[in-house]
């Protein structure tokens, strides 16, 4: 993963779109990243294996809070609220093969998530900065 260089926005959509695609080209271990996460493995093996995995995710969230771009939430509930809907994206875009239509998607999910376009668009996670 690269360095958390950019905004808090920049990093997350980094993090959104290259764990989805990354995601689509390795369905296996998203499979098994779901199945260890979901079944609470990775807390119960502490910071080791899949819980290395998601310390970028983290870093990105400290960032954003720590320059005002995330809203006040325990990091815990911003990372897996982060997790959840890059989730809900893959379970819409695992079975679709047009490249435009999982486009569309993953940047759907982006605006849901708290990134809209605009800036009347609601904001979840993501404040406005």
């Amino acid at each position: 993963m690269p360095g958390l260089s950019g905004s808090a926005r920049e990093n997350f959509y980094t993090i959104w779109e290259g764990s989805i695609r990354w995601f689509l080209d390795h369905i296996e271990a998203y499979h098994y990243v779901r199945q260890v996460r979901d079944l609470g493995v990775d807390r119960r093996a502490g910071r080791s294996g899949i819980g290395k995995f998601f310390d970028y995710y983290y870093l990105a969230i400290q960032k954003g809070l720590a320059e005002g771009s995330i809203k006040a939430y325990p990091i815990e509930l911003i990372g897996g609220l982060l997790y959840q809907d890059i989730v809900a994206v893959m379970n819409l875009i695992e079975a679709q093969s047009d490249p435009v239509k999982q486009n569309q998607t993953i940047n759907a999910g982006f605006e849901v998530f708290g990134m809209g376009s605009k800036p009347t668009d609601l904001t979840r996670v993501i404040g406005r900065k």
